[in-house]
């Protein structure tokens, strides 16, 4: 009986995340209200959270992916590299800038800054590890379907890179854009961008594109 009660409670407490996440995706208040649909809606609560956000990437979305993000940081951010390697390589990096990881330099040491997080509410007693133990004993990975399409991506499969992974993600993404689409531009505005950011190890690329 503790089990099914924290089974529904914890259905219910992802239905009502899942709706803060909609109506923020919406525009939020009344734009949310005249915008929604309950149709949408009872597909959008039960879809697998990684296939979302991947959905919303590949559609150049980037604006839904970031409230997912920051929205879901639990379950997206050992996917969040992935992800990011789906956006359209014919769009514009500089769109979706905000979402590219960012270094910083700390005492001499380059490091990766956290990924930023929402949480609307906060940790419901069914969320914790006993309980959770209790309904699914077997943890299943809900984006382990990326990597198996497409395996060279499994490496950036991690929860916090270090700056040389994320020197690598923008150096394989920025080839990737460069060979699948043909857009130079695209290849070296990612660059650029990263550059930017401080990530370290793309001088030598950016000046091969």
């Amino acid at each position: 009986e503790q089990s099914d009660l924290c089974r529904v409670r914890q259905k219910l407490l992802v239905y009502l995340d899942r709706l803060f996440t909609y109506e923020e995706i919406l525009g939020g208040g009344e734009q949310a209200a005249d915008r929604y649909s309950s149709q949408y809606f009872s597909v959008f609560r039960q879809q697998n959270i990684v296939e979302l956000a991947l959905d919303m990437a590949r559609k150049n979305e980037w604006e839904s992916v970031e409230i997912l993000f920051a929205n879901h940081h639990e379950e997206l951010l050992l996917h969040r590299l992935a992800i990011l390697t789906n956006f359209p390589e014919t769009t514009s990096p500089f769109e979706y800038q905000t979402l590219l990881p960012v270094a910083s330099v700390e005492e001499t040491q380059a490091i990766v800054e956290d990924w930023k997080e929402n949480q609307p509410r906060e940790r419901d007693w069914c969320e914790e590890e006993p309980c959770r133990n209790a309904v699914e004993p077997l943890v299943v990975d809900p984006g382990a379907f990326l990597y198996e399409n497409n395996p060279k991506i499994e490496k950036f499969r991690v929860s916090l890179p270090d700056e040389q992974l994320v020197s690598l993600w923008y150096q394989d993404r920025a080839m990737g854009i460069e060979a699948l689409s043909h857009q130079v531009d695209n290849a070296l505005e990612l660059v650029r961008l990263g550059m930017e950011r401080d990530v370290q190890g793309l001088q030598l690329l950016h000046d091969d594109l």
